[in-house]
């Protein structure tokens, strides 16, 4: 009667940590999906840093010999003007093509790996919480690439984005101060 009591004790506990493995499954699958949204966007944004940087500098380099041609301010100020706007802007540049960069991340196992570990730990593996566990094993060291690796990139986004405001306002102050000290 006590080996009875004992083994249905044993099958609730392994019933409860199916469940318990498998509710940690799905959390894990959704922060590896919100890491990898995270991940595109954060790219998407790096991109479209670039193209800023781009703009601006076209559109910098284009008026500079119009104002210099036609302006009462000595060169030597608009040129440093140029250069104090256009360092913060490189910066900025630099940042978003480091994002750009893919760094080497875990990732699933090839089909012939996951087959090579079925084959070795196949008496584990029958029992289907040892099978929810070990996804949950997988996801949380892949999912945890991911969100370093996000985190840092996100860091550089926001880096990037302060750079970017940094020369509009080196740009526009010194347009101000410029033209109040002619």
């Amino acid at each position: 009667m006590e080996n009875k009591n004992q083994a249905e004790s044993k099958c609730e506990k392994n019933e409860d940590a199916k469940v318990l493995y498998k509710l940690v499954y799905d959390i894990g699958l959704k922060r590896f999906d919100y890491e990898l949204q995270r991940e595109s966007i954060i790219s998407e944004q790096s991109k479209n840093i670039q193209t800023i940087f781009s703009i601006l500098s076209v559109a910098l380099l284009t008026v500079l010999p119009v104002i210099i041609e036609h302006s009462k301010i000595l060169m030597k100020y608009i040129l440093l003007l140029y250069v104090l706007v256009f360092i913060p802007l490189i910066l900025s540049f630099i940042f978003s093509c480091i994002i750009q960069i893919r760094k080497k991340k875990h990732f699933w196992m090839d089909i012939e790996d996951i087959e090579r570990h079925v084959s070795e730990n196949y008496s584990v593996l029958v029992d289907e919480t040892a099978q929810i566990k070990w996804l949950v094993d997988n996801y949380k060291i892949i999912q945890k690439d991911f969100s370093v690796e996000n985190n840092k990139n996100f860091k550089l986004i926001n880096l990037s984005n302060i750079m970017i405001l940094t020369s509009i306002s080196i740009l526009i102050l010194g347009f101000l101060i410029i033209n109040i000290l002619k």
